[in-house]
């Protein structure tokens, strides 16, 4: 029996009998790990491995299942790829991912672009709760993402601009940071030091994913 393989196992010696007098061997598996196993449930195909092939496959199963229910989606005029599936009253998609619900934009950032650091959120560029276009998609802190909901006027009960009470910057201000950003060998960081907010809103505002309304 010394050698023979049996699926990813190969038999390298026999250890001793169990308690019911079967034969227990140690098998060395493809992966380099060894297990000790019933000569018999090895032989039949019903250990195949020593627990790596059914972790593959349980990843492969869960990957294919992934991509096919991020599928979910239409792509509108502005390039946001709308959630089709279920979504909850604010308008952000809902998906099950291995028994647990989860933000469907949240679970498209982590399938195109990577992992969710921790404490970190993951914030829509074009402001669209049901959009689950990576390319519409970036990291921020939470309070990050709270200053940009106030500036955009996101939050409940609030108004856009200038209007907004908790706005930080005015129509003028977003001129200028637009205008200095353009001429100036100015960074976006040092803008938001001096207007008083944070480099990601600097960045809405220069590319125009927010304060759409004023012109320059």
């Amino acid at each position: 029996m010394e050698g023979q393989k049996f699926n990813r196992l190969t038999a390298v010696t026999r250890e001793k009998k169990d308690k019911h007098q079967r034969w227990l061997w140690r098998f060395r598996c493809e992966c380099g790990n060894e297990i000790v196993a019933l000569l018999s449930t090895v032989k039949s195909g019903h250990t195949k491995s020593c627990g790596c092939y059914k972790t593959e496959r349980t990843k492969k199963r869960w990957a294919d299942y992934r991509e096919t229910v991020l599928d979910q989606y239409e792509v509108d005029a502005n390039g946001c790829w709308i959630w089709s599936g279920s979504k909850n009253q604010d308008g952000y998609g809902n998906v099950g991912i291995k028994g647990k619900s989860e933000r469907a934009h949240r679970a498209a950032y982590r399938k195109w672009k990577g992992p969710i650091p921790k404490g970190m959120v993951v914030m829509h560029t074009c402001d669209n709760p049901s959009c689950i276009n990576p390319d519409h998609l970036q990291l921020g802190t939470q309070q990050e993402n709270i200053e940009d909901m106030r500036v955009k006027g996101r939050r409940k009960g609030s108004n856009v601009g200038e209007d907004n009470a908790a706005a930080k910057v005015t129509a003028d201000d977003v001129r200028e940071i637009r205008s200095r950003y353009a001429s100036e060998s100015v960074s976006q960081q040092a803008l938001a030091d001096e207007y008083g907010i944070t480099q990601t809103v600097v960045s809405q505002i220069i590319l125009r994913r927010t304060w759409t309304h004023v012109d320059d």
